[in-house]
């Protein structure tokens, strides 16, 4: 039963993330540092990271009454989802502007930009699942979901945001 509800979750998920990727990208396009700080959306990861713990969730399993733990699970798994779809949205900005500065004439400016590209891509493809999983989650409550990344690389996707030392200051 197990393998079977894996197997059907792995190919929902591939479903998706293929339709996701034919559909493109709905984030405006960006083209400068500017750009991406007045775009950026805010992203807590610290509560990210609680809202999807599997340790605190069953910490209020064993303390909440069913029907309470229920409803809280079901409203930490939207705030979840919510933050999840945030960082994609980030990591989707980001790649747009990596994308621009891969072509940078300094070469560790264009070898910090294919690295922000190639983890932005990862972040992107992570999160998007993540939301799916968590969509079936809010639904299924009960249900034990493995995320496919936990934190989904937001922690690196920041070292790496433009502005940083890895990245230098000016991409463009």
């Amino acid at each position: 039963m197990t393998a079977i509800t894996i197997a059907v979750f792995g190919l929902a998920g591939l479903l998706a993330w293929l339709l996701w990727g034919s559909l493109g990208s709905r984030t405006s396009i960006i083209g400068s540092t500017e750009d991406w700080e007045q775009r950026k959306l805010w992203v807590n990861v610290k509560s990210f990271a609680l809202l999807i713990d599997r340790e605190e969730e069953s910490y209020l399993r064993r303390s909440l009454p069913t029907h309470v733990f229920l409803r809280i699970q079901r409203k930490r798994t939207e705030l979840a989802a919510d933050c999840a779809q945030r960082i994609g949205q980030n990591a989707a900005l980001l790649w747009q502007l990596a994308q621009r500065a891969a072509h940078d004439p300094d070469p560790a400016a264009a070898a910090a930009a294919r690295e922000l590209s190639s983890t932005a891509l990862r972040v992107r493809a992570n999160a998007y699942l993540a939301v799916w999983c968590l969509r079936i989650k809010r639904v299924f409550p009960s249900f034990d979901i493995l995320l496919p990344s936990r934190y989904l690389a937001h922690r690196r996707l920041e070292e790496l945001k433009p502005g940083s030392r890895a990245f230098g200051q000016n991409p463009m």
